[in-house]
């Protein structure tokens, strides 16, 4: 590799965490550095198979990324509220000028959280169209979900994903090149 990049990413929740795991394991495999960090109380403390570094606080989150200046924050999705997900983001983006990540864990994740990326992993082409209404001007690709290996799920699955799709806001978006 030419020119290896360090990457931050910070969760709180499993579900951002499961979906960080594959993605810091396939930047090590291609010669990144990689760090995790996690919220200190957080569902994802102490639950994750992968070395981490445990954070706090607001000032350990800000003297992290000063000491480091990662090349890419990759920040989770875990439930909108307070937690240091979000100052991580805000702190990456607007205090040093770092990209962002996110990596939906759910449909609609990046709708519900409520933060700025200036790329957006998403799972689907409609979980795609509600955040390029949400964020416009962000990169957008249409990943599947990271956290999960290539496999073809269950009809029943299936089924629930278009079910949930119907009920919720997402049937408001444009569905042209959803299907």
């Amino acid at each position: 590799m030419t020119n290896p990049k360090t990457v931050f990413v910070f969760v709180r929740d499993m579900g951002p965490a499961n979906v960080a795991v594959p993605i810091l394991n396939e930047l090590e495999r291609r010669g990144h550095k990689t760090f995790l960090f996690i919220e200190k109380g957080g569902k994802a403390e102490g639950r994750v198979n992968h070395p981490a570094t445990v954070l706090g606080s607001t000032d350990e989150v800000r003297m992290m990324l000063q000491t480091e200046r990662p090349d890419i924050a990759i920040a989770g999705l875990s439930a909108p509220g307070r937690d240091l997900e979000s100052v991580f983001e805000a702190s990456a983006r607007v205090e040093y000028c770092i990209p962002v990540v996110h990596a939906e864990d759910s449909l609609l994740a990046f709708a519900r959280s409520g933060m700025t990326a200036d790329l957006i992993l998403s799972i689907d082409e409609t979980a795609a169209a509600i955040a390029r209404a949400q964020c416009p001007g962000a990169r957008i690709a249409v990943v599947g979900f990271a956290g999960i290996m290539p496999m073809q799920p269950r009809s029943e699955v299936v089924e629930y994903f278009n079910f949930v799709r119907r009920m919720t806001t997402s049937r408001r978006c444009s569905m042209n090149s959803a299907r």
